[in-house]
């Protein structure tokens, strides 16, 4: 495996400007970046975003999988800090707003696409809905 820097990792972004305005953005800051593929949905996130082709092998869908319904977002190898820093950076350059983002984790580094997936798009409905009740309170 490769040695650990920082990288942005984009899901089934509808590839056309988005992607592309992610791209130009990692460039300019210096960050790596990888628009994963449906064949790689099945394997390991800590894989996809360091491994190299040898080790991704096995991995390979070699069969339709299942499939994201939406665009989703890793970031891999960021401090803390520097995951607020490039985060503000994204707000500041007008990025496509991706609601689903995560942080490479030992836990979830073992996980696959749709795992992440899943277990982000749970927690953002639950969070969506804890705020909708919020708002019923205060009306």
């Amino acid at each position: 495996m490769e040695q650990i820097t920082e990288k942005i990792l984009l899901f089934d972004t509808a590839a056309g400007e988005m992607e592309a305005a992610y791209e130009a953005f990692c460039h300019d800051q210096g960050i790596g970046f990888i628009s994963v593929k449906e064949s790689e949905y099945d394997m390991p996130l800590g894989l996809v975003a360091y491994g190299d082709g040898e080790q991704k092998e096995p991995y390979i869908r070699k069969e339709k999988g299942k499939l994201l319904e939406g665009s989703m977002m890793l970031l891999a190898g960021f401090t803390r800090a520097r995951l607020v820093q490039v985060i503000d950076d994204m707000k500041k350059a007008s990025l496509p707003h991706i609601p689903l983002k995560a942080m490479m984790t030992e836990h979830n580094a073992v996980w696959t696409s749709v795992d992440l997936y899943e277990n982000l798009l749970e927690e953002h409905m639950m969070i969506q809905k804890n705020l909708q009740k919020k708002e019923e309170k205060r009306e």
